[in-house]
């Protein structure tokens, strides 16, 4: 069914191929960014018998579609998630919460120090091998963080996250959930080399690359390519020209670390498929064509 505020030929316009869409409402205010395989038959399921209360508030709400078609999944994810960034969409995910994107800062050398929350935007100033995880408030993370104590029975003393007394042992010593580094039945050494086996799993991905690369995703059924632009996990853009390219690479030290994305080109980079090239700077050719 045709929302009332869309043109009745809509649906007619969308392609039946990859890419994101948008939802817009009055005053041109962004309501909500997706993406699919089939823009049009999902756009279409917003809107049909059956859908969510969510979906019902923005088809009273929506006055104009927008698309983008792209090259694959890997092009569709970057899109939507600049999209998302840009555009602040109402029914989207919230993201009031996004400024409180943070991580764990820990230094394995200073094995008395327990981990410090910090914001993002400070992962490159305390060096990307000294943290761990990234969460979208500081109760997220110190619940992961208290699971991990639990799991591991480390003190959560000494991982900073209950008040210590001096002299005394934490709570969970007398518990058994914590194998008593704060009152000397385990030297903090050798609580730190835990601790370490512990955070593994959220440890920030090093960088694999010397420099930023460009990764190029070819269209499986047409001619459509986009060249991505990828610096230390950092969306750069997309470039059409080698105008675009020389722009894009000269914003690297400036560019945000985004959560979602590096999470999404951690998993990307693991099996990057057979239609997408990767290439160092120094060796792209930027023989993208414009979208058509």
């Amino acid at each position: 069914m045709v929302p009332a505020g869309l043109p009745v030929d809509v649906f007619d316009t969308l392609p039946e191929s990859r890419g994101v869409y948008v939802f817009y409402g009055e005053e041109d205010r962004a309501l909500y960014v997706g993406r699919s395989a089939n823009v049009r038959s999902r756009v279409m399921a917003h809107f049909s018998e059956g859908a969510t209360r969510q979906d019902a508030s923005i088809a009273d709400e929506v006055r104009r579609i927008d698309w983008l078609e792209t090259a694959g999944e890997l092009s569709a994810c970057l899109h939507e998630a600049r999209l998302r960034r840009a555009l602040a969409p109402l029914y989207n995910r919230k993201t009031a919460d996004a400024g409180e994107h943070c991580t764990w800062h820990w230094r394995r050398e200073v094995p008395g120090t327990p981990p410090a929350l910090i914001a993002v935007e400070d992962v490159d100033r305390v060096g990307a091998e000294n943290v761990y995880g990234f969460f979208r408030s500081r109760a997220s993370a110190r619940q992961a963080l208290r699971g991990l104590c639990r799991t591991h029975a480390l003190c959560q003393a000494l991982m900073g996250l209950t008040p210590q007394a001096p002299g005394r042992a934490c709570d969970g010593y007398a518990t058994q959930q914590c194998r008593g580094a704060c009152a000397g039945a385990e030297s903090v050494m050798a609580h730190a080399m835990r601790a370490v086996r512990a955070l593994a799993g959220l440890r920030m991905k090093r960088w694999p690359y010397a420099g930023p690369i460009g990764i190029r995703e070819r269209a499986q059924h047409h001619d459509r390519a986009e060249l991505h632009l990828i610096d230390r996990w950092r969306y750069l853009g997309t470039a059409k020209s080698e105008a675009d390219l020389h722009e894009l690479a000269e914003s690297a030290h400036s560019a945000e670390l985004d959560p979602d994305t590096y999470r999404m080109l951690v998993r990307f980079l693991g099996s990057p498929g057979a239609s997408c090239d990767i290439l160092p700077l120094s060796r792209i050719k930027t023989t993208v064509e414009e979208p058509t």
